[in-house]
């Protein structure tokens, strides 16, 4: 199992969570760009690396995106 943790302050929210509890299902979104790319990369190369069947999932999508 992989976990990411990443701070709350990254969080794409119209209200922000920080110095408050959260209220039932809602949401924020992480978004990835320009300047956070390197975080796929890395979550992806763990990802290949915690068992056989992982990382043979990750190289079916890598040859899916090439295609």
């Amino acid at each position: 199992m992989l976990y990411f943790c990443f701070p709350i302050t990254e969080l794409n929210r119209p209200k922000n969570l920080i110095g408050r509890t959260a209220e039932t299902k809602e949401r924020g979104e992480f978004i990835f760009n320009a300047k956070n790319y390197k975080i796929i990369l890395d979550i992806t190369k763990i990802f290949g690396i915690l068992s056989p069947a992982h990382n043979k999932d990750i190289i079916e999508i890598i040859k899916t995106i090439i295609e």
